[in-house]
């Protein structure tokens, strides 16, 4: 009985020893569920982090690079609108002050008056008024042909950097003595007329082109 009882001991040891040595190992996956899993699963948020802010940050440097075009365009648009403003201010004044010389003649002194229209003139409507003398002197000499023009009214058409369109309103009186008549004739005419004005270099107005418009009929007096 002795014998039995101190076998137990040792039967019941080799059990757990085999019991230790059939244990299943841990499983590797068990360690992966775990913090170093989820680690390696994290590890690509930080480059997505990076590209994202990246990207924030070059679409603000493009909205500022728009926004300061935009600035800097409308700036020149302001100051071209300005430019304009102020030559169409200064070339009304010229084109009012010019309207009497470039229109009116006196047949006593109509050579004076023709080269004065042409002082205030561009040279390809200068030219003009020399070929309209050869046919124009002879013809206010033999009738006595006064012509008085004033303006009533003028405004800008239309502006643009040195070169301005004027219109002006404009009451032109002629009087004159044909051959054979005893009394001299007058007419009032009320009419248009435009002036395209542009800037010479060192700043005066010129007139670059004239034309006239059909007004009212001609009142006799």
């Amino acid at each position: 009985m002795g014998a039995h009882a101190s076998a137990g001991p040792y039967a019941d040891g080799e059990g757990d020893a085999e019991a230790v040595l059939k244990a299943p190992a841990p499983r590797p996956e068990s360690v992966h569920e775990g913090g170093v899993q989820e680690d390696l699963e994290q590890e690509p948020e930080a480059p997505r982090r990076g590209w994202a802010g990246g990207l924030l940050v070059a679409l603000l440097a493009i909205a500022v690079a728009v926004l300061a075009v935009a600035v800097a365009l409308s700036y020149l648009d302001l100051r071209t609108l300005r430019q304009n403003e102020a030559d169409g201010t200064a070339a009304l004044a010229a084109a009012r002050s010019y309207a009497s010389d470039m229109l009116a003649y006196d047949h006593r002194h109509i050579e004076q008056d023709l080269a004065r229209a042409r002082g205030h003139a561009t040279a390809r409507l200068a030219e003009y008024y020399r070929q309209l003398a050869a046919t124009l002197i002879p013809q206010a000499r033999r009738e006595q042909t006064v012509q008085q023009v004033t303006v009533a009214g003028a405004a800008v058409e239309s502006a643009a950097p040195d070169r301005v369109r004027v219109l002006m309103f404009v009451n032109r009186t002629t009087s004159k003595l044909p051959p054979g008549h005893k009394s001299r004739e007058g007419e009032v005419n009320q009419g248009r007329v435009r002036f395209v004005m542009v800037k010479r270099g060192d700043g005066v107005w010129l007139v670059d082109d004239l034309s006239t418009l059909l007004g009212n009929p001609p009142v006799h007096t």
